[in-house]
C-alpha cells in the first residue's frame, strides 16, 4: 500500500505538466514508466491477495484477476474491464511486448482518481470480509 500511495502521489506530480514537455522529457517519462508499473503491480496484488486469501479460483493471468474480483462482487462490470485494461499495460511495461507508447502512460495521469478509486474498493473489501493482511 505504501508503495502505490508513493506512486500515485509521483504521478500526480507529474499531472500539471504540459503534454509535450512530459513527452520530451526523459527523467519524467522514466519516473512515470515505473510508477504506473508500481500502481498497476500494487493493484493487481491486492485482488490477487483477495482471491487468495478467499479461496476463489487461481486466475491464469492478470486480467482474470479483474475477472474473478467481478463474478464475486468485488468489482463491478466497468471496473473489471477498467483492471484488465491496466493488466494488459502492467504486461507491455513489464514483458516489453511492443515499444512503449509514452502518449498512453501520459494519458494515466487522467486516471489516477479511478486508480484509487478501484484500490478503495479492494481495501473496504479486505475490511468487510474480515481478512488480515
Amino acid at each position: 500500500m505504501k508503495r502505490f500511495k508513493r506512486a500515485v502521489e509521483r504521478l500526480a506530480r507529474l499531472r500539471g505538466r504540459p503534454r509535450e514537455e512530459l513527452l520530451a522529457d526523459e527523467d519524467a517519462l522514466d519516473i512515470l514508466e515505473n510508477n504506473v508499473r508500481i500502481a498497476l503491480e500494487a493493484l493487481l496484488d491486492v485482488g490477487r491477495f483477495i482471491i487468495a486469501a478467499e479461496g476463489w479460483e487461481t486466475p491464469s493471468s492478470y486480467r482474470d484477476v479483474a475477472r474473478i474480483l467481478e463474478r464475486h462482487g468485488v468489482l463491478t462490470r466497468d471496473d473489471a474491464v477498467f483492471m484488465e485494461r491496466l493488466a494488459g499495460l502492467r504486461n507491455v511495461i513489464v514483458h516489453m511486448y511492443a515499444d512503449i507508447d509514452y502518449t498512453v502512460l501520459v494519458d494515466m495521469l487522467d486516471f489516477l482518481e479511478r486508480l484509487e478509486s478501484l484500490m478503495s474498493k479492494m481495501l473496504g473489501f479486505i475490511v468487510e470480509a474480515g481478512i488480515d493482511p
